[in-house]
């Protein structure tokens, strides 16, 4: 199998997954937003391993999958991960799912309530990847909040 293929079959994985947990566990749920749907956004390798964003009408989280060959189901459920990306170092909370396994998940953006539309959303968690995925000389922060001081920090 072709990288390219590995790394779609993956992110169809991954939305399938959740997908289902919107339809078994999330529907009647008042924290779900019902003009939003689960979505895989901008994944690309990093560092061998499949990255990007995923929607949904509960959260927006940045996700982390395990590389072709790795193994992470030996990492405690809820445990927390340090990973450097180019606009600094994030925490992962590592994470487990039916037919998917072991994932890391950073939160962007929970709860949802307050997004109108999927277009908006999607914008939304693209802008998110690029802050991530550039180096900057910003905050965390200011970076998710847009908010900078003086000295753009």
């Amino acid at each position: 199998m072709n990288r390219d293929t590995w790394l779609t079959q993956q992110v169809r994985l991954l939305e399938a997954a959740f997908h289902r947990v919107q339809a078994e566990q999330m529907a009647e749920i008042a924290l779900a937003n019902p003009a939003l749907t689960v979505e895989a956004v901008g994944f690309h390798r990093y560092q061998g391993r499949p990255f990007g964003a995923l929607l949904s009408p509960w959260f927006l989280n940045l996700i982390l999958m395990p590389g072709e060959g790795e193994d992470w189901e030996q990492l405690p459920e809820r445990s927390e991960q340090h990973w450097a990306l180019p606009a600094g170092v994030y925490l992962f909370h590592v994470c487990r799912a039916a037919g998917i396994g072991t994932f890391q998940a950073c939160s962007i953006m929970s709860p949802v309530e307050r997004v109108e539309d999927q277009d908006s959303f999607r914008m939304v968690a693209e802008a998110a990847l690029r802050a991530v995925c550039r180096p900057s000389g910003h905050s965390r922060r200011a970076v998710l909040t847009g908010r900078f001081d003086d000295e753009g920090r």
